[in-house]
Protein backbone atom coordinates (compact mmCIF):
# COMPACT_ATOMS: atom_id res chain seq x y z
CA UNK A 1 0.00 0.00 0.00
CA UNK A 2 2.50 2.69 0.89
CA UNK A 3 4.43 1.76 -2.54
CA UNK A 4 0.85 2.32 -4.52
CA UNK A 5 0.59 6.28 -2.45
CA UNK A 6 4.38 6.65 -3.08
CA UNK A 7 4.11 5.73 -6.91
CA UNK A 8 1.03 7.93 -7.19
CA UNK A 9 2.51 10.95 -5.59
CA UNK A 10 5.25 10.81 -7.78
CA UNK A 11 3.38 10.35 -11.22
CA UNK A 12 1.15 13.54 -9.50
CA UNK A 13 4.40 15.43 -9.00
CA UNK A 14 5.63 14.99 -12.56
CA UNK A 15 2.24 15.63 -13.76
CA UNK A 16 2.21 19.03 -12.15
CA UNK A 17 5.91 19.77 -12.58
CA UNK A 18 5.82 20.29 -16.03
CA UNK A 19 2.22 21.88 -16.32
CA UNK A 20 1.70 23.39 -19.56
CA UNK A 21 -0.91 26.50 -19.42
CA UNK A 22 -4.25 26.27 -19.20
CA UNK A 23 -5.45 24.91 -22.78
CA UNK A 24 -1.91 23.87 -24.28
CA UNK A 25 -1.73 20.81 -26.20
CA UNK A 26 1.42 20.01 -25.14
CA UNK A 27 3.96 20.63 -22.37
CA UNK A 28 5.61 24.07 -22.92
CA UNK A 29 9.42 24.38 -23.34
CA UNK A 30 11.62 27.44 -24.22
CA UNK A 31 14.69 28.13 -26.12
CA UNK A 32 17.76 29.07 -24.48
CA UNK A 33 19.94 30.26 -26.87
CA UNK A 34 19.49 31.14 -30.54
CA UNK A 35 19.34 27.94 -32.46
CA UNK A 36 18.10 25.83 -35.22
CA UNK A 37 15.23 23.89 -35.29
CA UNK A 38 15.86 20.71 -37.63
CA UNK A 39 14.01 18.23 -40.01
CA UNK A 40 15.06 15.19 -37.60
CA UNK A 41 16.93 14.49 -34.64
CA UNK A 42 20.60 15.26 -35.56
CA UNK A 43 22.64 18.27 -37.17
CA UNK A 44 23.14 16.47 -40.25
CA UNK A 45 18.99 17.09 -40.83
CA UNK A 46 18.00 20.42 -43.02
CA UNK A 47 17.12 23.37 -41.38
CA UNK A 48 13.69 24.60 -40.97
CA UNK A 49 13.54 27.67 -39.25
CA UNK A 50 16.04 29.32 -37.11
CA UNK A 51 14.67 30.15 -33.48
CA UNK A 52 15.59 33.15 -31.75
CA UNK A 53 16.22 32.75 -27.86
CA UNK A 54 13.06 32.82 -25.30
CA UNK A 55 10.66 30.93 -27.66
CA UNK A 56 7.97 29.11 -26.42
CA UNK A 57 7.90 25.63 -27.99
CA UNK A 58 5.03 23.19 -27.63
CA UNK A 59 6.88 20.06 -26.69
CA UNK A 60 5.66 16.52 -28.48
CA UNK A 61 8.29 14.28 -26.78
CA UNK A 62 12.09 13.72 -26.96
CA UNK A 63 14.32 10.78 -27.93
CA UNK A 64 15.19 8.15 -26.39
CA UNK A 65 18.41 9.70 -23.97
CA UNK A 66 16.80 13.07 -24.38
CA UNK A 67 19.49 14.52 -26.40
CA UNK A 68 16.72 15.74 -29.29
CA UNK A 69 13.27 17.07 -28.44
CA UNK A 70 10.55 17.09 -31.33
CA UNK A 71 8.80 20.97 -31.00
CA UNK A 72 6.51 22.77 -32.95
CA UNK A 73 6.86 26.66 -33.19
CA UNK A 74 5.77 29.55 -35.01
CA UNK A 75 3.58 27.02 -37.13
CA UNK A 76 6.71 24.55 -38.10
CA UNK A 77 7.83 21.41 -36.53
CA UNK A 78 11.04 19.79 -36.08
CA UNK A 79 13.95 18.84 -33.74
CA UNK A 80 16.01 20.65 -31.31
CA UNK A 81 19.27 20.03 -29.72
CA UNK A 82 17.88 19.49 -26.15
CA UNK A 83 20.64 21.58 -24.43
CA UNK A 84 19.39 24.31 -25.91
CA UNK A 85 15.41 24.00 -24.22
CA UNK A 86 14.87 25.00 -20.51
CA UNK A 87 11.62 24.37 -19.06
CA UNK A 88 9.23 25.83 -15.95
CA UNK A 89 9.78 23.12 -12.66
CA UNK A 90 8.13 24.66 -9.46
CA UNK A 91 7.69 27.88 -10.85
CA UNK A 92 11.42 28.44 -12.06
CA UNK A 93 13.60 28.57 -15.05
CA UNK A 94 15.64 25.39 -15.30
CA UNK A 95 17.47 23.47 -18.02
CA UNK A 96 15.62 20.88 -19.58
CA UNK A 97 18.03 17.45 -20.10
CA UNK A 98 19.30 18.50 -15.77
CA UNK A 99 15.00 17.91 -15.32
CA UNK A 100 13.42 15.56 -18.00
CA UNK A 101 13.63 12.22 -15.38
CA UNK A 102 11.58 14.27 -13.20
CA UNK A 103 9.15 15.95 -16.00
CA UNK A 104 7.51 13.04 -17.42
CA UNK A 105 8.37 13.60 -21.04
CA UNK A 106 7.18 11.06 -23.78
CA UNK A 107 9.65 9.50 -25.24
CA UNK A 108 9.22 9.33 -29.32
CA UNK A 109 10.95 7.91 -32.49
CA UNK A 110 11.75 9.28 -35.38
CA UNK A 111 10.10 7.61 -38.63
CA UNK A 112 11.99 9.99 -41.26
CA UNK A 113 9.67 8.88 -44.16
CA UNK A 114 6.31 9.64 -42.17
CA UNK A 115 7.59 12.31 -40.37
CA UNK A 116 8.49 14.22 -43.58
CA UNK A 117 5.76 13.26 -45.74
CA UNK A 118 3.50 15.01 -42.51
CA UNK A 119 5.69 18.18 -42.13
CA UNK A 120 8.12 18.83 -45.13
CA UNK A 121 6.14 17.68 -48.25
CA UNK A 122 6.23 21.67 -49.80
CA UNK A 123 9.61 21.75 -48.70
CA UNK A 124 12.54 22.05 -51.52
CA UNK A 125 14.86 19.39 -49.01
CA UNK A 126 11.89 16.76 -49.44
CA UNK A 127 12.13 15.91 -52.94
CA UNK A 128 16.15 16.20 -52.64
CA UNK A 129 17.93 13.03 -50.55
CA UNK A 130 21.04 14.77 -51.08
CA UNK A 131 20.15 17.53 -48.60
CA UNK A 132 19.90 15.46 -46.00
CA UNK A 133 22.73 13.03 -46.92
CA UNK A 134 25.87 14.77 -45.83
CA UNK A 135 28.31 14.29 -48.50
CA UNK A 136 32.48 15.29 -46.48
CA UNK A 137 32.57 18.71 -48.81
CA UNK A 138 28.86 20.17 -49.69
CA UNK A 139 28.19 20.91 -52.82
CA UNK A 140 26.87 24.68 -52.38
CA UNK A 141 23.76 23.49 -54.28
CA UNK A 142 22.91 20.74 -51.82
CA UNK A 143 23.82 23.61 -49.04
CA UNK A 144 21.58 25.96 -50.41
CA UNK A 145 18.43 23.36 -50.17
CA UNK A 146 19.37 21.87 -47.02
CA UNK A 147 19.49 25.27 -45.07
CA UNK A 148 15.97 26.21 -47.12
CA UNK A 149 16.86 29.83 -47.10
CA UNK A 150 17.87 29.73 -44.00
CA UNK A 151 20.42 32.77 -42.64
CA UNK A 152 23.47 30.34 -40.86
Amino acid sequence: MRYGVAIAGLALLAATAFAAPAGAANPIAYTNDSTYLHAGPGDDFPVVSHVPAGADLALAGCSHGVVWCDVSWNGNRGWINARYLDTILHDERVGFMEYHTVLGVPVVTFDQGAYWRDHYASYPFYSAPGAWTMPAETPSEVRSLRYNGVDE
